[in-house]
């Protein structure tokens, strides 16, 4: 519900210019993720509605990985917010849903509850993760402008997601 922002960087992205090539693995332990991204992302903090999102972006050559680390300071309803989330998305980047799936996602020994989902713009191809632990969730969104854009580069961002052990 809360990830309105992300959309609307998400889609702001797509006019920036290629950082560097080749893709960077991410580490951010203080707020127990790592990701890959295809140029080193930059970090921007906000506060919307009392949860503190912290937001990542790499962009290059028209592709582009984002996260949004949010702690909304109670304990969220995976079932509620991986669809809100995942709608608010669709919705901010102006793309239709085609494949949505319910998943477990590992951090450490646990099973997170978790959606997986495609969506499609008329300019972008996206493929996105929302994972709910607790008071945090995690997104992660891929991008590729179509029609040349390659689910294997979708794949390299959304799949190089790991939530570190707490």
């Amino acid at each position: 519900m809360r990830f309105a922002l992300m959309a609307g960087l998400l889609a702001s992205l797509t006019i920036v210019p290629a950082a560097q090539a080749g893709w960077v693995l991410h580490s951010e332990p203080g707020l127990g993720f790592q990701a890959n991204f295809p140029a080193t992302p930059t970090r921007q903090e906000s506060t919307e509605d009392g949860v503190k999102m912290t937001t990542f972006a790499g962009v290059a050559n028209g592709v582009m990985c984002l996260i949004v680390a949010a702690n909304y300071g109670y304990t969220i309803k995976p079932d509620e917010e991986t669809v809100a989330s995942r709608d608010n998305f669709a919705k901010g980047v102006s793309a239709t849903v085609s494949k949505s799936e319910r998943i477990k996602f590992p951090r450490g020994a646990m099973q997170l509850e978790a959606m997986k989902f495609d969506a499609a713009s008329d300019k972008y191809s996206f493929r996105s993760l929302i994972v709910i632990d607790g008071t945090w969730a995690f997104q992660i969104a891929g991008g590729v402008p179509k029609p040349d854009g390659d689910d294997a580069e979708l794949d390299a961002c959304v799949g190089g997601l790991v939530l570190l052990p707490k």
